[in-house]
């Protein structure tokens, strides 16, 4: 239904540290999910993984997707790793209810609550964005 983001299946590549990793790594991972609502509040998730494992802060680092609509899937790729296909298995014939492509940049810090605050600090570098028409 044109607005609604229910059904739509969305996918995302980040880059991550959890409290297990060494204090100057991130991972980049992939995740894919598909909106159980309107505005995408609820979502089941269709898919995740790994691309390659620790990145060291600081180094540059190149993530992408391609969606492969007629094979059901996303691919997935950090750097010049092998490149990793994530099929999903939910339908994909209609049009999308909110046709969006967004480049998004967040960050959370753990235990807000003590003090002194932590704090995280980014420098983010996008060279080329390109969107396929499919």
């Amino acid at each position: 239904m044109p607005g609604s983001s229910r059904n739509d299946v969305f996918a995302d590549v980040f880059l991550v540290h959890s409290a297990d990793d060494a204090a100057d790594v991130v991972n980049a991972r992939y995740v894919i999910f598909q909106c159980l609502d309107d505005f995408c509040g609820n979502s089941t998730q269709l898919g995740f993984g790994d691309l390659g494992g620790a990145v060291a802060t600081g180094q540059p680092v190149t993530l992408s997707i391609q969606w492969d609509r007629l094979n059901h899937q996303f691919v997935f790729q950090r750097d010049a790793n092998p490149p990793v296909s994530a099929a999903y298995s939910v339908s994909d014939t209609a049009a999308p209810g909110t046709p969006s492509k967004v480049l998004e940049l967040g960050y959370g810090v753990p235990n807000c609550t003590t003090t002194p605050r932590p704090s995280a600090f980014m420098n983010v570098s996008v060279g080329s964005v390109f969107v396929n028409s499919q």
